[in-house]
């Protein structure tokens, strides 16, 4: 079993009505022998609707050089990407949920 640990830092800046969140460093770590490996994407937008804030993310996990990695089947890292990219999901996921609906909530109250 895998114990993702992403690292990211980002950018994030307001257009319009929308904040834009760009991950301009991400490094992903719990992979073994394939961090160094690993091209992790990140592009999101929080954006606000009726009574709620929806938010939006493309993300992607990519090989940097299959070369490396050419004496493991493709089904099998097409396999491994998919759980590691949920993972990260995950991940993230937990880490921002409780700082976005705080600072939400703040903003909310501040302009809203």
């Amino acid at each position: 079993m895998f114990r993702i640990q992403p690292e990211v830092i980002f950018r994030a800046r307001w257009i319009d009505t929308s904040l834009q969140i760009e991950f301009e460093d991400c490094t992903v770590r719990g992979l073994g022998k394939l961090d160094s490996l690993v091209l992790f994407c990140c592009s999101a937008k929080i954006f606000p609707r009726e009574s709620s804030l929806v938010a939006e993310a493309n993300l992607s996990l990519e090989l940097k050089s299959e070369s490396a990695a050419v004496w493991i089947p493709r089904s099998v890292l097409q396999s491994m990407g998919e759980k590691a990219l949920q993972l990260i999901i995950e991940r993230l996921e937990k880490r921002c949920q409780t700082g976005l609906l705080k600072g939400a909530r703040g903003w909310i109250l501040k302009y809203g």
